[in-house]
């Protein structure tokens, strides 16, 4: 591992030194290393850097690009009002993923990917609408039936929340999908690309990068690589969103103000 770190350095030290800090961040968090070189897809071939004890080592100058990248396609779809959907059902992508989603204001998918969420939203909203339904129910004291009934829709509700809880306050489709395993939520890509909403997703070297909008090379299993990178997309989203909530204030600032002076 030592070998391969100090090759990723040397790819690193490639750029500028405007770009370092962000990939000495990438190279820290282990963001170089893939998979096993007999577990790789081809298709990422352009932005492997080389083979070193049998790990695929990444180009990090590649994924400092793709990442800035993503990072204003995000910004500048929040900040036209659209929304990203953040999913990461990988166990250690978990509490990365929804701590994220939840600081930005957006939705999220962490438990797991019920088929559908996205091509058959309407379905999907009728699962809300119920977990919502019970969710009163249970804050008013009003859930009725026998004790085991009431104990078996209390189970219910919990059972939707964490399924769908993430998602609740999602009634249109997301502007974007943003993904930090590729195989493991391959569902969520899928469903996305039949409905041609761009994909932001980190791809190891086992992934097909052809299959989203923006890959994003690096280590997809690392916990400190997913925190860096769904942190910094983050950090995107509520810029652009800040920046979209200030103009829509704005503008309705402008709009009383003309309303007030016409009723004049």
């Amino acid at each position: 591992m030592a070998e391969a770190k100090k090759t990723a350095t040397k790819a690193a030290a490639k750029t500028t030194k405007k770009v370092e800090p962000l990939l000495k961040d990438l190279l820290e968090a282990g963001a170089h290393f893939g998979q096993r070189a007999d577990r790789w897809n081809p298709k990422m071939r352009p932005y492997i850097y080389g083979v070193r004890g049998g790990v695929h080592i990444i180009d990090l100058t590649q994924t400092h690009d793709q990442l800035l990248t993503a990072e204003k396609f995000v910004e500048d779809t929040t900040k036209n009002g659209g929304k990203i959907l953040f999913v990461g059902t990988k166990r250690q992508a978990r509490p990365i993923v929804e701590k994220a989603a939840k600081e930005t204001d957006m939705p999220y998918v962490t438990n797991r990917w019920l088929g559908g969420m996205l091509t058959n939203l309407e379905t999907i909203q009728s699962r809300v609408s119920r977990m919502k339904k019970l969710e009163n129910e249970s804050a008013e004291g009003k859930l009725v039936g026998t004790k085991k009934e009431k104990a078996d829709l209390e189970r219910e509700m919990e059972h939707l929340r964490r399924i769908f809880g993430g998602i609740s306050e999602m009634s249109i489709k997301p502007a974007v999908v943003f993904v930090t395993d590729m195989l493991t939520d391959d569902i969520a890509v899928s469903e996305a690309n039949k409905l041609n909403i761009p994909v932001v997703a980190i791809c190891d070297t086992n992934s097909n990068p052809e299959l989203v909008t923006y890959p994003i090379a690096a280590n997809d299993d690392a916990v400190r690589t997913i925190a860096l990178i769904t942190d910094r997309i983050a950090q995107a989203a509520r810029k652009g969103s800040e920046l979209y909530k200030a103009k829509t204030a704005e503008a309705k600032a402008k709009e009383d103000a003309k309303n007030s002076q016409e009723e004049k």
